[in-house]
């Protein structure tokens, strides 16, 4: 089985706001910089600040509406298409509040009168501009975090999946939080004799030589040694894949 999950909640509200202040500001300067190449002439310091302004504006609205929704809607909770109408939804409605208030800025720090109505041929090309980019960083994030897993129905069985929760939950959150694109995070289960082997493996952050078990780790020390004594036997490695492997005896 294949999941993909989306998330555009990748760090705190600052450190998100920032990263995307900065992709609308170097976006502004590069439409600049096209109008710039074909009609050097018509382009003035005022149009470059115009530029950079609209185009900071309308990220981040587009940023923080998809965000907000996203508190309340997931693909896990509306299904895939229908979260992708929603998603598009989200960014006309900040793409629409990007323009308006971008306009009502300039309105208040140029000799301009803002007028609601007298922008509207505006939208058409902004609306083009939108969904490709849209499009673009639904596509980024849709492939970013690949998990696959291969369980067997008896194997399933066989296994104390509480074992396995807080394992995942750090291979997604520590081992792959730097891993930007192609992120993988595999679990596979299987019997071997009298044993019942559990591989976790991700592509991200190797484990630092000498590692110090957090709250996740631990507990998962914790349970092995409650519900199986010694016999059982876990192993942390950076080779030839990084992995945890444990095993578990076959009851």
């Amino acid at each position: 089985m294949i999941e993909k999950r989306l998330s555009f909640k990748e760090g705190g509200w600052l450190k998100t706001n920032i990263k995307y202040a900065i992709i609308g500001i170097s976006v502004g300067l590069l439409m600049s910089a096209f109008i710039y190449i074909f009609n050097p002439t018509g382009i003035q310091t005022k149009n470059v600040l115009f530029n950079i302004l609209f185009s900071l504006f309308i990220t981040l609205s587009i940023a923080n509406v998809i965000a907000l929704v996203q508190c309340y809607f997931t693909p896990a909770k509306i299904g895939f298409w229908n979260f992708v109408w929603i998603y598009y939804i989200c960014n006309l409605v900040g793409l629409f509040i990007g323009v308006e208030l971008s306009y009502f800025i300039v309105s208040l720090t140029f000799d301009f009168k803002y007028s609601f109505t007298g922008h509207i041929s505006d939208y058409k090309f902004n609306v083009l501009i939108t969904i490709v980019i849209g499009t673009l960083i639904l596509l980024y994030h849709f492939q970013r975090i690949n998990a696959e897993t291969m369980l067997k129905s008896k194997e399933m069985d066989l296994v104390k999946l509480f074992l396995l929760q807080p394992l995942v939950e750090n291979a997604l959150k520590h081992g792959l939080k730097d891993v930007r694109d192609h992120g993988e995070m595999k679990v596979n289960i299987i019997q071997n004799g009298n044993r019942i082997e559990i591989f976790i493996y991700d592509n991200g952050t190797p484990f630092p030589e000498e590692l110090i078990a957090g709250y996740g780790l631990q507990s998962t020390f914790d349970k092995l040694q409650l519900l199986y004594k010694d016999d059982h036997d876990i192993q942390i490695n950076n080779t030839p894949e990084k992995h945890i492997k444990i095993s578990i005896p076959f009851i």
